[in-house]
């Protein structure tokens, strides 16, 4: 049995950001996590 590959699209308007999160050449858009967000120690 063959299964078709499937596509979706989700529409999100990025008005409701406070940042732009439209793709770019300096990679994404970094937020500051703050101290209460535990990191790992690699």
């Amino acid at each position: 049995m063959d299964i078709p590959n499937s596509c979706s699209t989700v529409y999100l308007p990025t008005g409701i950001f406070d940042f732009d999160v439209t793709p770019g050449k300096n990679g994404p858009h970094r937020i500051d996590p703050g101290p209460g967000v535990p990191h790992s120690v690699a």
